[in-house]
């Protein structure tokens, strides 16, 4: 037997953020084992809000609570004929809280019972006690805790009497401070908060029996609740008789409203109040529960009184911020490489576009440009083979889809990269230049045009009166306009001469033949050389007109999409220069808030920065406690000791008693527990260079002795903890100074509307020495107290 187990029972909305707090911070400790949660709300919860390991228990109204509800206003006295049941909630009003506790008592005691049974093993476990968390100013809480208490004992010793375990009872509460030392016209948020702490401290006075003004127990007991409006039920009395105190003890921690009401975005407790508060009351129920000397002992030897208050402070060093520090600082040595390796890319990019436009630009005359010789290795290689394949070719004789055929081929052997240079489109652009080259050589020594101006010269005479308009035109022209017609003609008239001759004439008609004979000869070889070189026009004009323009169409498309990188490139720098910038303003930011003092009643310890660059991440990941930072020169050790004492002296006092009575006297104690690894326990006795420690503060904040706590998860926290006994309610503005305004009939006065004061008082049986209202006739206004 060694287990302990808590079970945290949250009552009404308050209640239910300071149990997921306490969840959050049960987690992060490693102490999941030992807690189960289960919370009762009278409003709807959203499950998003509701940790998975919760159990929730809705008392809301149905249409059969409403009914109960107004069948017993009349008759139950603490329900007044004006107050209505909300859908939702108990709207701040504990009678309201009462009555939904009362209605649906079934389902709470089954639902504590269960838990019980299914979360502590009786056998393993050897200390167990049960929390009740709410609010003492709203309707939810205020309402049910006095009854829950009682019937929460019921259960709890009814389970311990069973498996021979000892159990112990507490509640965490808060109270809105009303600090009568304000001076103020009129006083807020929501007068009913104020009157709710006062009627819910009078009637735990009672239940708990504290002292009274004199100093003395009143001892109230045997006590009599009943549950008036409850409907019969198998599982639990309808009247409960209590002869003892129902907790052992209940922790108050007072709080500002205001702030409370007070919108904010943060979710941590060094940033939001209502997380502060939070955070506070779960440390209060952490101090207690990780007691090192057990749950018993800190019930029956260490806390006397039933009635404590709960003062928090905290040291820290911002480990996670040095991480992100150090996280800002790889990112941006990370951003530098990506930037670099950008820059050089756009470089390189933009000089393979440079190279690739300069390759476009040069005339398609020069067969192997040297810009695609020095971009493209691949395409230098096959320039040989290019010009053999080329020289290979019958050129008068070959079409332009050979040409495609053959560059295709020679192209398609290049191992294409993924590259910004289009090795294969460079190599079809070679073939077609040095085609075209050797085409252009080619026409540039072909016989037909020197034999069409050589026989144009002999015959010029003919030819000009023949065809005039021929004679300043191409080779071309001149044949088909002059040569051919006049060789032609020429045949035609040797072939009549011939015919006319007669047979008998042989030498003639020889001498003719051999004439016609050389004329279609000659008009044969110049047709031929015609044909060749009009053919090679042709190929040179789709080589000019359509292959060439479409590799050119293909060069420029590539550089269109290269251009486009180079943009996106260009757009990714800018972005990368952006993202820099902002984690250059993060890193800023993460030195300022280290090396800065941050402070509320959490103390964030200023980290030497220098320090941090002087050493690793894994220093830090090295480091097991605060020691070993201020070994490593991380934390400066005068820092935290000053840090410690501003903390115990600022924020660790007692919180409530502001009203002294004349009868009594200030004598609050209190007792320190820290909450941090157990290596760092012994930051109380550290010692600054100038000789200052820290246990020097605790007699002065009323600290008298310190509640041993067995070490959790906290390496680099100390919180700590003041649990104050000795608190007289009668020196509090809460408990005496309300009752005094409303006997007096002054609390409209104070808060600038009347205020039901009776109405909202839910166990008329507890609220002893509570005074009473005026009469009517004694002040002018009526209903201020009790109606």
């Amino acid at each position: 037997m060694n287990e302990r187990k808590h079970i945290v029972i949250s009552v009404g909305t308050s209640g239910f953020r300071t149990a997921k707090t306490l969840n959050r911070l049960v987690r992060k400790h490693g102490l999941e084992e030992q807690f189960k949660f289960v919370t009762f709300e009278t409003a709807a919860l959203s499950d998003s809000t509701v940790p998975p390991t919760f159990e929730t228990v809705e008392l809301r109204r149905d249409d059969a609570a409403g009914q109960r509800f107004e069948q017993w206003k009349s008759d139950v006295p603490w329900l007044d004929e004006d107050l209505d049941l909300a859908k939702q909630g108990a709207t701040s009003k504990p009678p309201i809280g009462r009555f939904l506790l009362e209605y649906y008592h079934d389902q709470v005691d089954n639902s504590i019972d269960q838990l019980l049974r299914e979360f502590v093993d009786p056998v393993e476990t050897d200390e167990l006690s049960a929390w009740l968390v709410g609010a003492l100013s709203g309707g939810t809480a205020a309402g049910m805790l006095p009854l829950l208490s009682v019937i929460l004992s019921d259960i709890m010793d009814d389970f311990g009497d069973e498996h021979d375990i000892e159990a112990r009872i507490a509640a965490t509460a808060t109270l809105s401070k009303f600090e009568s030392r304000r001076r103020r016209t009129t006083l807020g948020p929501i007068p009913s908060y104020f009157v709710n702490t006062n009627i819910s401290l009078r009637q735990f006075a009672t239940l708990l029996n504290v002292p009274d003004a004199t100093g003395r127990r009143p001892n109230p007991y045997p006590l009599t609740i009943q549950m008036d409006t409850a409907p019969d039920s198998q599982v639990r009395c309808q009247e409960f008789t209590v002869e003892e105190p129902p907790l052992d003890a209940l922790f108050l921690l007072p709080i500002d409203e205001e702030r409370m009401n007070a919108a904010s975005f943060a979710e941590d407790e060094f940033e939001n109040y209502r997380e502060q508060v939070n955070w506070a009351l779960s440390n209060a129920i952490l101090s207690v529960t990780q007691a090192a000397d057990g749950i018993e002992n800190i019930f029956t030897r260490k806390l006397k009184d039933r009635i404590l208050t709960v003062s928090t402070t905290g040291v820290r060093v911002p480990i996670d911020e040095a991480f992100t520090y150090f996280d800002r600082v790889d990112d941006i040595e990370s951003l530098d490489e990506e930037l670099e390796a950008a820059r050089k890319r756009q470089t390189e990019l933009r000089q393979t576009v440079d190279a690739l436009e300069q390759s476009i630009a040069v005339e398609d005359d020069v067969a192997v440009p040297d810009p695609i010789v020095s971009l493209s290795q691949p395409v230098a290689s096959v320039t040989d083979r290019i010009r053999e394949t080329v020289d290979s070719l019958p050129l008068t004789s070959t079409s332009t889809d050979e040409l495609r055929a053959h560059a295709r081929r020679i192209a398609g052997r290049l191992n294409e990269s993924e590259g910004p240079i289009p090795h294969e489109t460079l190599a079809t652009a070679v073939f077609y230049r040095v085609a075209a080259s050797r085409v252009e050589d080619t026409l540039q020594t072909h016989e037909f045009e020197a034999t069409v101006e050589e026989f144009w010269a002999k015959n010029e005479e003919t030819l000009s009166d023949r065809a005039p308009s021929a004679a300043d035109a191409d080779a071309v022209r001149k044949y088909e306009r002059g040569v051919r017609p006049v060789l032609q003609e020429k045949r035609a008239a040797i072939e009549e001469r011939r015919e006319q001759i007669r047979t008998i004439r042989v030498r003639k008609r020889k001498r003719l033949q051999e004439d016609l004979d050389a004329v279609e000869s000659r008009l044969a070889e110049i047709e031929h050389l015609y044909d060749e070189y009009t053919s090679l026009q042709q190929l040179r004009d789709e080589l000019d007109e359509q292959l060439l323009p479409d590799v050119r169409l293909e060069f420029e498309q590539h550089v269109d999409s290269l251009e486009v990188k180079l943009e996106s490139i260009k757009s990714d720098i800018q972005e990368l220069r952006s993202h820099r910038q902002d984690k250059r303003a993060e890193l800023e930011a993460a030195r300022t808030r280290l090396e800065g003092a941050r402070q509320n009643s959490i103390r964030m310890l200023p980290l030497n920065t220098n320090s941090l660059e002087d050493v690793s991440r894994r220093t830090l990941e090295d480091a097991g406690t605060i020691g070993d930072l201020v070994d490593s020169g991380v934390v400066d050790r005068d820092a935290l000791v000053d840090a410690l004492r501003l903390a115990l002296r600022k924020h660790l006092d007692e919180p409530i008693e502001d009203y002294m009575h004349d009868a009594l006297s200030n004598r609050s104690q209190g007792k320190l527990a820290l909450l941090t690894h157990d290596e760092n326990q012994n930051v109380l006795s550290l010692s600054a260079s100038t000789g200052q420690d820290v246990s020097t503060v605790l007699a002065s904040q009323d600290i008298d002795s310190k509640l041993s706590v067995s070490g959790v998860d906290a390496p680099f926290t100390v919180t700590l903890i003041a649990l104050y006994e000795d608190v007289y309610l009668d020196n509090t503005s809460e408990y005496r100074r309300i009752t005094e305004l409303w006997e007096r009939g002054e609390l409209a006065d104070l808060f600038g509307e009347e205020v039901a004061f009776d109405r909202n008082i839910a166990y008329p049986q507890l609220y002893l020495g509570g005074g009473r209202a005026p009469e009517p006739e004694q002040h002018t206004n009526t209903g201020v107290g009790g109606e």
